[in-house]
């Protein structure tokens, strides 16, 4: 019983520290990445609608991005992929005139 409550302290000590090292922006951007929300294309899993602008209708991935003064931005990102099924480039929803996204349901 001695090494279990042992073993169960130093879990916690450790999870504790780990915790204490994250920054704010560590533990807002897990926050999201929990949602299915990053700032990669190939890893988000939040598919999106674009409504508008050079995408509109096209369906992408939900994504954010770094802003100037270390906030964040978000975008729905249609990727395009060449005949080998590599991703070679990209539209961006909001930043090329659409009106709006909408996150798809899973």
């Amino acid at each position: 019983m001695t090494f279990l409550r042992a073993a169960l302290l130093g879990a916690l000590v450790l999870v504790s520290g780990s915790a204490a090292l994250a920054s704010n922006q560590d533990v807002f951007l897990s926050t999201l990445k929990r949602f299915g929300i990053t700032d990669s294309v190939e890893d988000s899993k939040r598919p999106c609608l674009c409504i508008g602008g050079n995408a509109n209708k096209l369906i992408g991935m939900f994504r954010i991005y770094d802003e100037v003064g270390g906030a964040h931005g978000y975008d729905c990102e249609v990727p395009y992929y060449d005949a080998q099924g590599v991703h070679y480039a990209s539209r961006f929803c909001l930043s090329q005139g659409g009106s709006d996204i909408v996150v798809l349901p899973k």
